[in-house]
């Protein structure tokens, strides 16, 4: 075989895309105590997007699915329950702040997990 996937100049620049995705979402998860250990809580799919709640020893992680063709605003009063108590977090993907846990855009077809925080 003369492709070398082990290496970054054997993929493609889509391959490396998700592999670097891939790298970075497993490398936090074995860190993540509340996805590997926590209690998971899901709520039923409404307009295309799901959502669960991963939740251990005071941490919790809020993951979003969205299965649009679109992107979409979720409005996060739905999930009151779990976000009470936390008024921020970070974006384990992007890195980014989420400052008010009011509402999230989704990308289509994208996931986002939200590392919640008081």
């Amino acid at each position: 075989d003369k492709m070398d996937a082990f290496t970054p100049q054997g993929r493609t620049a889509e391959q490396n895309n998700a592999f670097n995705f891939l790298r970075k979402l497993l490398n936090w998860r074995k860190s993540d105590k509340a996805v590997q250990f926590g209690k998971l809580t899901h709520y039923i799919v409404e307009n295309g997007v799901y959502v669960y709640f991963r939740s251990y020893e005071g941490e919790k992680v809020m993951v979003l699915l969205n299965n649009n063709e679109k992107p979409v605003t979720v409005d996060l009063n739905r999930f009151t329950e779990d976000l009470q108590g936390f008024t921020k977090g970070k974006d384990v993907l992007s890195g980014k702040s989420v400052a008010r846990l009011k509402s999230l855009i989704l990308p289509a077809k994208s996931p986002r997990i939200i590392e919640l925080e008081k």
